[in-house]
């Protein structure tokens, strides 16, 4: 009998778990439904106050998105532009930009698709300055409100 209660609670703890990993997700997907995606030019963009962005452009050395010379991709222009937007802005390449952009993250991946049998490389993910500086403001923010606990007991 007691091994019995022991499974039960055990099932009502499991029944409780599966309730808030539901509750989670349904918060995600809120989260998430707030997100606008968009595959445009990064030119015809309207990008709203406060706004973070990500942009995956074609990578260096690649022929672009699409055959043909009307879908060349100028980097150059990208970068220039990533460079002067008042808006954070992150972006994927596996070149280095380290003297346009500044590393974020190195994130370890395996083409399965280009023919290459599984070639393993790093993205990097680059950030501009203004990116840099709220990461820097969210990290003062949240040493000061650590130390504030710490403080406070």
């Amino acid at each position: 009998q007691l091994q019995q209660l022991q499974q039960l609670q055990q099932l009502q703890q499991l029944q409780q778990l599966q309730r808030l990993q539901r509750l989670q997700r349904l918060q995600q997907l809120q989260r998430l439904q707030r997100l606008k995606f968009s595959n445009l030019d990064y030119r015809n963009v309207e990008i709203k106050e406060n706004s973070v962005i990500y942009c995956d452009p074609p990578y260096s050395g690649t022929a672009g998105y699409g055959e043909g010379s009307r879908n060349r991709f100028d980097s150059d222009a990208f970068l220039s532009w990533v460079q002067a937007s008042p808006h954070p802005i992150f972006i994927s390449e596996y070149a280095d930009l380290g003297s346009k952009l500044r590393l974020f993250a190195n994130i370890p991946k395996r083409n399965m698709l280009s023919g290459s049998g599984g070639k393993a490389g790093v993205e990097k993910l680059f950030m501009n300055d203004v990116a840099h500086r709220y990461i820097k403001a969210a990290a003062s923010m949240a040493t000061a409100g650590r130390k504030a606990e710490l403080e406070n007991g």
